[in-house]
């Protein structure tokens, strides 16, 4: 069985060293890779050069002191050696292992073997037959011969004067394409692979306190501190009145007032008693009125009280103006005023004119007020932000708006077209160390969370703060954490990528199908003729779906 080495300088990259490997006619190859190779900086260039060799039925092995070399190449299952041995006698840098005369089915660990690293010259001496050497400048295997007669070829090179150099741009295309296309092979392949977890309900809150740095007495295992940090603004703003007013004429007339009742005694109402029409207008009256209860006449018939009176409508304009027969409620003596006693306008009422005017409403103020805090607390948390330092952080669901004041310029019910609103403001809080409170929850969820089990990354995102109290003069905040979301299986991406990269289709079916947790899991491939995963782990893209389990509780 043919064994040879090849002998890389550091320099040598994965692609320099494909091409050694493509153009080295032996059944066992020994790589011999000095101290700080560039092939030591990825495990993936093991994995590829082990993939070559194995897909051109060759024996691997390679010979290096560098430790993180032997543990990559150990990694992916290359045997590993420390020592190169060559014979005195031997007249070829191509030689057995010391510890064999073929390599091994599984490497001697490197720890177990003496360092001895030796690189020996051929030797110069004549020989009958001419001695195997190693071109360093092309790695092909060669015998050496004499100096070459340059008056004996010259008539050669006259004749064909391009052969050679044709010959060197022809290999160098074929050695390019062959690079080329085991890029292509090995790095242009892409999967995606969509899994579904099962995942259990989680649900948990937890009290935290932040305090003013300054406050010695503020201790406890559930309180940090931050830096107070305040901003007051005054702010006038002028807003559109909404509300309508008639300053017409008001309407009015006569009504009779029926009593329904068998009180013992008569049913008496005070001036500026409401009557409420159909349309829910009001009109009051002008004077007190008693109106007697009703008595059973000749035949058994209910006769009511009766009473007269004169109303006036509450507000102008003509929709006062009633038709003659109009029922009136009495909202002010509840049920009765409805059925039992009610009132009844024989003649229409008349006299409301229109003139409606702007009115201020409460609902306007309102409005108003709302509007102008939201701009302006905004404004607020801008200037919070500018008192930021380069180790702090600002927690907007911690920044505290209290509206000290607030004045209309006009009160609710003037007639007016629009109004001013006078507001003053202030908005406070306490800046924690950057990432204080993350850390906090993160350590929380550590704490309670299964060490084989982890919250969806959802779920983390979703933490939620509510605000329980706060107090300006003492600079404290008091605050509820809930974490609400999923846990599921602790799974972690890189990992799995690695388990998966090289395998055979029906291979990651029958590890996902052995994972409990999987509920089920789909595989992409990319381009259309790959037929396994990449052998590149970075080529594979995982993608995780959480599923809850509602029988789960908390």
């Amino acid at each position: 069985m043919k064994l040879k080495a090849i002998y890389l300088d550091a320099n040598n990259d994965l692609y320099s060293t494909l091409g050694k490997l493509e153009r080295l006619d032996a059944e066992e190859i020994v790589l011999v890779i000095p101290k700080s190779s560039v092939l030591f900086h990825s495990v993936v260039n093991f994995k590829i050069i082990k993939s070559e060799t194995q897909r051109h039925n060759k024996m691997l092995a390679i010979v290096t002191v560098d430790a993180k070399g032997q543990q990559l190449a150990q990694r992916v299952g290359i045997p590993v050696y420390k020592d190169l041995e060559l014979k005195e006698e031997d007249t070829a840098p191509v030689t057995s292992l010391s510890s064999s005369a073929s390599i091994p089915a599984a490497a001697t660990p490197a720890s177990e073997v003496k360092i001895k690293y030796k690189r020996k010259a051929p030797l110069s001496r004549p020989s009958a037959v001419a001695p195997m050497v190693i071109d360093d400048t092309t790695d092909s295997v060669a015998s050496p011969r004499p100096k070459p007669n340059l008056t004996y070829l010259m008539p050669t090179m006259k004749l064909r004067p391009d052969w050679p150099r044709n010959v060197g741009v022809v290999g160098w295309v074929a050695g390019s394409l062959v690079v080329l296309g085991v890029v292509i092979y090995l790095v242009v392949p892409r999967a995606t692979v969509n899994l579904e977890i099962s995942a259990e309900a989680f649900v948990h809150k937890f009290k935290l306190v932040v305090a003013d740095e300054n406050d010695k007495d503020a201790a406890g295992q559930n309180v940090f501190k931050g830096r107070f940090a305040v901003v007051e603004k005054k702010l006038t703003q002028s807003f559109d009145a909404t509300g309508v007013k008639n300053n017409g004429n008001q309407a009015g007339g006569t009504i009779t007032i029926y009593n329904y009742t068998q009180a013992a005694r008569p049913l008496g109402l005070r001036a500026q008693t409401r009557f409420l029409s159909p349309l829910e207008q009001v009109f009051k009256s002008q004077e007190e009125i008693l109106i007697s209860s009703a008595v059973v006449g000749s035949g058994g018939k209910l006769v009511p009280g009766r009473a007269k009176v004169r109303v006036g409508a509450e507000a102008g304009g003509t929709q006062g103006n009633l038709p003659a027969n109009t029922k009136l409620t009495i909202p002010g003596l509840g049920s009765i005023g409805v059925d039992l006693v009610y009132a009844i306008n024989e003649d229409p009422f008349v006299g409301g004119t229109d003139a409606e005017v702007k009115m201020i409403t409460d609902e306007d103020i309102k409005t108003a007020q709302e509007s102008i805090s939201k701009n302006v607390f905004f404004d607020a948390e801008a200037e919070l932000q500018k008192q930021v330092g380069k180790q702090e952080e600002l927690i907007p669901a911690l920044i505290q708006n209290d509206i000290i004041n607030v004045v209309p310029s006009a009160a609710a019910g003037t007639a007016r077209e629009n109004f001013d609103l006078d507001i003053h403001v202030r908005s406070w809080t306490l800046l924690p160390e950057k990432n204080q409170l993350d850390n906090i929850i993160q350590t929380t969820i550590t704490n309670i969370v299964p060490a084989n089990r982890s919250l969806t990354p959802q779920t983390l995102r979703g933490a939620k703060i509510t605000l329980d109290n706060s107090d300006f003069s003492t600079h404290i905040i008091d605050f509820t954490v809930t974490i609400e979301g999923l846990v599921a299986p602790k799974i972690s991406a890189s990992e799995l990528s690695e388990s998966l990269a090289n395998r055979s289709l029906d291979s990651v079916e029958n590890l996902f199908n052995s994972i409990p947790d999987i509920l089920s899991h789909k595989v992409i491939l990319w381009p259309f003729w790959v037929k396994k995963m990449p052998l590149l782990e970075g080529n594979i893209k995982i993608n995780f779906a959480y599923i809850g389990n509602e029988n789960t509780g908390n």
